[in-house]
């Protein structure tokens, strides 16, 4: 968290976040998308990296990697297609 908080102080205008609730319980895991979801409604501009159907659906677009090479562009409106492809929130595969 603390990291995450260090992150906006000089403004930047995009930001990485590689698995950000990757490790976390889940009530800390919606304390960071909060953040995250907070600092993007200020203008931040985020891409995150996710195998978290939580995750993604807090996306505006969602790009699809298998294997290194990107197989779908998908739009919020389209999540649930991405939450099929990347599975349920308890981890099973569809």
């Amino acid at each position: 968290r603390v990291a995450l908080a260090r992150a906006p102080i000089m403004r930047p205008k995009l930001l990485l976040a590689d698995e950000p609730t990757g490790n976390l319980d889940t009530a800390s895991g919606k304390v960071v998308l909060e953040l995250l979801d907070d600092l993007n409604d200020e203008g931040l501009t985020l891409v995150v990296v996710t195998h978290n159907p939580t995750v993604a659906r807090h996306a505006d677009r969602i790009l699809v990697l298998v294997d290194g090479r990107l197989t779908k562009r998908l739009r919020r409106d389209q999540v649930k297609e991405v939450i099929t492809l990347l599975g349920d929130e308890e981890g099973n595969s569809r």
